[in-house]
Formats: C-alpha cells, structure tokens, sequence
C-alpha cells in the first residue's frame, strides 16, 4: 500500500466552525472564526500558545455563566482543542485487521427500564483484558501513544472532579473518526435503527409532547460490519481503566467501575428532533460516567442540536456543547447533571456509553431482586 500523509482540517478552536479561518499570528497552529471567538478562547489557548508538540488538553472552562454569552440564540462551551503530531499525522490507512472481540463475561442489566428489550440493556464486564486486537492501524497507533492516553486520562480526572464535565477535542483524528462515521451512516441506512426510549415514561400516549427525538441502535463487540466503532469503544474502556487505577483519581477511587453497557448508536435525524431536560440516572441503577462521542462535521451552532447541561451545584452555570465531530466528552450520569439535546435542524449522529459503579449497580439488583446471570 502507498503511504499517506494525512494533515487535519483546521476549525476554530472555539466554536467549531472550519470556514472563514484565521490562525493564530503568534504559534500560527491554532485557528478562529473571527478576532471575537479568537479572545474568548485565549484563557485556554494561552497555555499552549507557541508548543506546537503539546500533549491534549481538555476544557479548561467548560461552565459558563448564563450571562456570559447573554444575547446570542446559543451559548458556545470553551473547549481546548489542542493537537498532537502524533495524532493528526498518519502515514498509513487504517486497514482492517483479524480481530476475536474480547468481551469477558455478559451479565443481564438490572435497570428497571421497561421499555427497552433485554439486548439492550446487556452489560459488559469491565474486566482489564490480557491483550487487545485492533480492528485497524489507526487504533494502534493511538495505544502507542502511551504518554497521550496518560495525560488524558489525568485531565479528565481533574475536569470531572472539578466540574463535573469533560470535553476533549479531535479525539482520534480525521481519518478514524471519518471510518467510524462510515460505519454509522452504513447502520443508519440499513434500517436498523428504531425510536429512543425513556427511563421512566410518565407522558401520557396521547401527548403531543415530543420527549425524545432520537433514532438510536446497541452495539457491541460480535456486532457485524462496526470493526473500528468497536475500536473506538475499546480504546474508551482503556482510557476509563486509567482513570480507575490512577493513584489521585478523586471520585473514581470512590466509584468501583467494574462494567458498562453496549454503545448506544443515536440519530437525531433533524426537523427540530430534541430531547427536554432530563438525568440519565435518576434512580440510582449503577450508571456513574456518560461517554458520548460525536461525528457532526462542519456542525454549527445555527444547526441546533447543542447538549446543554445544567449542574445543580451552581444554578447560575450551564454547559452549552456543540456536538461537532470528533469531540468526546465526560459527565456524572446522576442528579449532578440534568441535560436537553436542543432541535437539531441537521442529522446529528452520536455514540453514547455508560459505565456502572458495581456496588451501586448489585444495591440496584437486590432492591428490585434481581439476580446477576453471568455467562
């Protein structure tokens, strides 16, 4: 195979948007929409202004008071969408390589969610695997990277225990992130998706009242024709390890992460498709950390479909994130976090994880009596 050099499209730091770009005139590696989103962003950029070979960073300010951006129809989160040469230069396609998924044990999920069949609620255990194979060079290349996947890990303990939210930026890269996209779209069209459903359904049938918007399929590791979201579920679960076995780790030492379920594959498939303000755990059923991973390209803030979480330890303070492509982002699944997914206006595909906090997960069990089935 003839080798490739691949350079990332540049987009604005701020916002997201890849049109009508200035760079940065003192490192000239960072890039704006205009002189405005360039200003607001420079608390971040300043950190890393002029180390062209800096380690990513996550938010540093990923709360915004709610008059900070008074005035304008949607409120931008401040994200740091610091580079890595590694990661944005590649020198080979991504083959598809022979892979036996590895998945340790099944276990049925104890949540009380009526609405959903079995399979989806199947969780995986998260037991560390003796040895990963990679669908793809792209993964493996990323693993590699030890010293990247070790600094952000340590950020994402620092944003969650400091405010509850983590948004990290160009993730895994233009290529990979397009190859899994490739695969969602390939999903989409086969038909396989179906309507999203809620935990606890107190909206009467004959409401006019659209709850949820989204279109959404499960995925797991023996699911055909998903070899690099596979991947990328893989390389999740790795990060949420070291986050879990990192010695000053904060409320992760409290949590006892020991599962997660399937990814859930979503689709807002336009025309105003929402989802009103809601928890993912209210109930206590063992979800502790949402992972959600988005492939929006060229998304913005016009097209809607912007998560917007509200934390309750400050009232004043929402988190306003664009789901443009190749952003991954962290949050507390309980009370901490209620959120809305504005109308989106433009078909909005993201992947979403759960990971259980075991002990709050069996507590769960045993309230509705249920029994851990392990195969």
């Amino acid at each position: 195979m003839a080798a490739t050099q691949f350079i990332e499209k540049p987009s604005c730091q701020y916002c997201g948007r890849d049109d009508s770009l200035q760079e940065c005139s003192r490192c000239q590696s960072a890039f704006y929409c205009s002189t405005d989103h360039k200003k607001k962003h420079w608390k971040v950029h300043r950190k890393t202004c002029g180390n062209k070979t800096a380690a990513i960073n996550n938010t540093d300010a990923i709360i915004t008071l709610e008059n900070d951006l008074a005035g304008l129809l949607y409120k931008t989160v401040v994200a740091s969408q610091a580079k890595s040469n590694q990661s944005l230069k590649r020198t080979k396609d991504g083959d598809i390589c022979e892979i036996k998924p590895f998945i340790n044990n099944v276990m049925t999920s104890e949540a009380n969610l009526s609405h959903h069949n079995s399979k989806q609620h199947m969780a995986v255990s998260f037991q560390q695997p003796k040895k990963v194979k990679y669908h793809s060079l792209y993964a493996e290349k990323f693993i590699k990277n030890s010293s990247r996947c070790r600094v952000m890990s340590e950020d994402i303990i620092n944003n969650l225990n400091k405010s509850g939210i983590s948004v990290t930026d160009n993730f895994l890269g233009e290529k990979f992130g397009t190859a899994i996209l490739d695969e969602v779209l390939s999903m989409y069209s086969s038909g396989v998706f179906t309507d999203g459903r809620l935990v606890c359904d107190k909206v009467k049938r004959d409401s006019s009242t659209v709850i949820r918007g989204d279109k959404i399929a499960w995925v797991n590791g023996s699911t055909t024709g998903c070899p690099h979201i596979y991947d990328f579920i893989e390389i999740v679960d790795l990060i949420i390890r070291q986050c879990k076995c990192n010695a000053n780790n904060g409320e992760f030492g409290k949590r006892n992460i020991g599962g997660r379920t399937q990814a859930m594959v979503a689709c807002y498939p336009g025309g105003g498709a929402q989802y009103v303000q809601h928890v993912d755990n209210p109930n206590k059923d063992g979800r502790c950390i949402t992972s959600i991973y988005y492939l929006n390209k060229g998304w913005s803030e016009e097209q809607g479909g912007i998560l917007r979480i509200f934390p309750t330890d400050n009232e004043e303070k929402v988190a306003n994130i664009i789901p443009i492509f190749d952003r991954l982002i962290f949050f507390w699944s309980d009370r901490r976090n209620p959120h809305s997914v504005d109308p989106s206006y433009k078909t909005r595909y993201a992947i979403t994880l759960w990971y259980f906090d075991q002990d709050e997960q069996e507590r769960h069990r045993a309230k509705l009596g249920k029994v851990t089935i392990v195969q």
